[in-house]
Formats: C-alpha cells, structure tokens, sequence
C-alpha cells in the first residue's frame, strides 16, 4: 500500500511540474499551510486530499455536470482564465481559484479600506478591479505586469520582491464618474458618464487604442514594441466622439473589443487576428485596429431588425438581434460559434447560427455570453442555459467532455438569469441567487471542497473505492455512473449518502456569513 501510494504521488507532482510550472502558493486560511498528502481516480474524475493540521478534506477536481454551492448567495458573478468571484446579498466581494500566483481554493473575502461595499467587478487573467458602491470608486489587486492595476507602474513576473499581490490599490484617475467596467486577459476599459472611455493596461494588439491617439505625455506607452503598455488610464474614446455619445454596452474579449449603440450599430478595435474584429478578409481587415470601427460587414433579416446584445468571447465575438437571431464570428475551432461539426473555421465576418437549439415557441432568447476561452452561452426567457464549443473539464455542463458544434440545452439547470466561464469553468446564478459551477476545479475556480471527518479512520482509498456498504444506492460509484438522474432531482454533488463519512461544506461557516 505504501509503495502504491508512493507511486500515486509521483505521477500527481510529476502531472503538476508538467501542466503548471508557474509558481503556484496553495491557500486554503491566511493562517494555515495546506499539503497534499495522497490522490486517486475515480471514473476519470480525480480527488485530491488535502490536511491542513487538524482537519481533511477532499478536493474535487472536475465535474462535468452543475453543482449547486450550498449556502452561498450573490447578487452577482464572475469568472476569467482560472478564478472566481461573487458579490454577495451584503454587497461584499468574495474570490476563489488561480490569480496573480495565488490558489484559494475556498471563497476569500477582499476588504477595501473600511470594508467598503462593492457595487462592481471585473476579473481579468491575474487581476481583479472593483467598483465601490458608496464613493464609485475603482480599486485594483493581482499581479501587475503590463500595467493591468492602473497604478502608473508595473512588475514584471520574474520580480522576487512582489510580494504585494494581495494589495488593493485605488485607481486614482475618476471621481465618481464611472458607468461600467470591462477587463480582458491583459487590459480594462471603463465607461464615465461624460467624460469617454478610459483604458490601462497591455496594448500589444491595440486593444486600448493606438499610439496616434495618446495625447498624455505623462501615459506614454513603457516603449514602442510588441509589449506596449500603459500603467495609467489613458482616453481610448473622447466624450466627443459621436460613438460615445449613442453608446449602449461595451464588452472585451482576451485583446480585442466590441461596442454597441444605441441605434443597433456595432463598432470593434483590438486583435482581428482570427476574424474577433467581423471586419472581413480584406488585406487590412484581419490586422489590428487601433480605434473603434463601424462593423458593416453583415445584413440583417429585414429593416425591423436590430441587435440587442452582445458578447466578447477570448477570440471571437457574438451578438444578439431582436428578432432572436444568434451571429458569432472569430476563432471557431472548437464548435464556439455555433455553425455545426462541418464548420470549425474562423469566420471573419458574422454569420448567424442556423439553429438555436429546441427553444419551445415562444420562448426568447433574453441573453448571450462568450466564455473566456472557445465555448459560448445564451439564457432564454424561461430561465433555460444553452452551451456550445470547447468543453475541456466539462466547462459545457452536459456531463461529458466533449466539444459540442451547436447549442444544446444543459438540461440540470433550470430559472437561471446570468452564467459566466473562465478558461474551463463555469458558474451560472439563478433567479433565488443561488449558484452553481461545473467544469475543471484543478486551481479550485469552482470552490469545491468537502469535509472528510477525520473519526472515521478506514484508508483514503478505501473510502473512495468501497463504499458500497451504505444501505443506500447513491455510493460513489452510482454517483459517477448516474450524474444526470442524480443532478436532474437537486443539482447537489452527493459524495455517497454516508454524512458522517463525507459532507459538503457550509458556505456560511466558510465565509462566516450570518
């Protein structure tokens, strides 16, 4: 037994030097260290124990299906790359997972100055901005490489002495003038209320603008290279600009942007590498666009039709008419925009979605989402979850691993109003404001974690592989074979029904809520 475990061991750090060789801080409590003492594999889905001194757990690294986070509420949601977020009932914010080569694997509360409220986030690849509710203020905190903290400097990754990663910094460039925020992996852009769109961060593919439009001497890019940055807001739009003025929404993808009007019209700059950008083929359209363009490259079913929403994905874009029409274009190698297993290319121009899935008549599509890597989402009125595209970690929810080329409906979910995805995570959020995640937990970006009580003292393994003593038929093998029944009935992961052996944790006692 020794020697298997030995063995087990071996192949999960030899898995974790391959996969994550960024430096990697495991964090479950500011005040405790966490080791991982042994791992199995269950049915392809793996469980990693943990021992923080005094109590175990178990760490579920995947699932493929929606798992409800008991006990947990927010008024809102958000992922990127490989974290988390929620702002709860009481207007605080919580995080979890991978950020600035930080791990939590169990909600952490942010706190800014006097435990302000927070009204606002945005979560890009290593940094978190928040908006204030009282003040209407932004904050910062992660790794600020490229400028992406808005501070007016940055630290390289190979800065031994950044130890600052849990700092929040105040933006000091608005005074309670702010609409809305939006990050990308690298950059942020924030709409004010008369005053344009400011932006910070890397601009290596213009997606804050070109150097021709950057009048603040004191906001000069850091040099005029691949690696552009600006560690200040700088204007990307002037509150002049005609486009500000019938400005409507406003969304960023991994390095490139989209903006829509009031009247329907739809404007990109950024990256328009994989088609991101719907500009076309020409000899300059697939290039970079340093400032808003108009997209004029796509006609609607007939003059009553305009669009309604739109979404940025990591390389591709989507939006939405009023006429409940779905067009995507960009990268689409994996399925994400919607067009079918015989088209996987990039389009360069929108094309819409032939079919929406098995949407009862009647029933509308109220909202789109693009994940931030290759898969895509839409919410229809009754509450349903549709998913497509790239589906590593089961990020689709539609318990497997496999890409799907058009939309198809998460059957376990049901009266949810918004739905966000990380790299290959998702969470959606219902109309109660409960929550629930599916896809990879490797650097714990769905937080869940259960309890193993440490009085039972049978072998790890055994508790994993023999628990077909319980007098019941919900063991964890009939878990991992029968996921849709069990989903289907409460959408609760259910670690066998033994709960003196396994018990999902409380999320008011982990949050220390009331």
């Amino acid at each position: 037994m020794k020697n298997n475990n030995n063995f087990i061991y071996f192949i999960f750090t030899l898995f974790l030097i391959i996969n994550f060789y960024h430096k990697v801080n495991c964090i479950v409590d500011p005040t405790t260290t966490t080791t991982t003492t042994t791992t199995t594999n269950e049915d392809d889905n793996e469980i990693v124990y943990f021992d923080d001194g005094t109590e175990e757990f178990e760490f579920i690294s995947e699932t493929e299906l929606p798992i409800k986070l008991n006990g947990l509420k927010a008024k809102d949601i958000f992922a990127n790359a490989y974290h988390s977020g929620i702002i709860n009932e009481n207007d605080e914010f919580y995080h979890w997972g991978l950020y600035s080569n930080l791990v939590t694997e169990v909600p952490n509360k942010i706190k800014i100055n006097n435990d302000k409220k927070i009204s606002n986030v945005s979560l890009g690849g290593n940094f978190i901005i928040l908006q204030t509710k009282d003040d209407n203020q932004l904050y910062s905190i992660g790794k600020s490489k490229y400028g992406v903290l808005g501070i007016g400097r940055s630290i390289d990754d190979d800065d031994d002495n950044n130890n600052n990663n849990e700092k929040v910094y105040k933006i000091e460039k608005f005074n309670d003038n702010i609409i809305s925020i939006v990050s990308g992996y690298e950059h942020s852009l924030v709409v004010t209320k008369d005053d344009g769109i400011y932006g910070w961060g890397r601009n290596h593919k213009n997606q804050l603008g070109g150097r021709e439009r950057v009048k603040d001497k004191s906001s000069s890019p850091s040099s005029p290279s691949e690696d552009e940055y600006y560690s200040k807001p700088i204007k990307v739009l002037k509150e002049t600009d005609p486009i500000f003025k019938d400005f409507k929404k406003i969304c960023s993808g991994s390095d490139h942007n989209l903006l829509l009007g009031n009247d329907g019209s739809l404007y990109s700059w950024g990256n328009g590498y994989f088609g991101a950008l719907g500009h076309g083929v020409g000899s300059n359209d697939k290039e970079n666009i340093y400032t808003p363009k108009k997209i004029t490259t796509f006609t609607l079913n007939n003059n009553e039709s305009r669009i309604v929403d739109i979404a940025c994905g990591g390389y591709h874009s989507m939006f939405l008419t009023n006429d409940n029409e779905i067009y995507t274009f960009g990268y689409g190698e994996f399925g994400q925009l919607g067009h079918g297993e015989n088209d996987t290319l990039n389009h360069y121009i929108p094309k819409r979605i032939k079919s929406t899935g098995d949407n009862a008549a009647g029933n509308k599509i109220k909202s789109i989402f693009a994940g931030d890597h290759a898969n895509s989402f839409y919410i229809t009125t009754d509450g349903s979850v549709y998913s497509w595209g790239w589906n590593d970690g089961g990020s689709l929810g539609h318990g497997t691993n496999e890409n799907h080329y058009s939309p198809k409906k998460i059957q376990s979910l049901s009266n949810i109003k918004k739905i966000t995805s990380g790299f290959k995570h998702t969470l959606a959020q219902s109309i109660n404001n409960d929550i629930y995640v599916f896809g990879d937990n490797t650097f714990g970006q769905t937080a869940l974690k259960f309890n193993y009580n440490s009085n039972n003292n049978n072998d790890k393994n055994n508790n994993n592989n023999n628990n077909n003593n319980n007098n019941n038929n919900n063991d964890k093998n009939n878990n991992n074979n029968n996921d849709n029944n069990n989903n289907n009935n409460n959408n609760n992961l259910n670690l066998g029904t033994n709960n003196d052996l396994f018990e999902q944790k409380d999320f008011h006692k982990i949050l220390n809520l009331k």
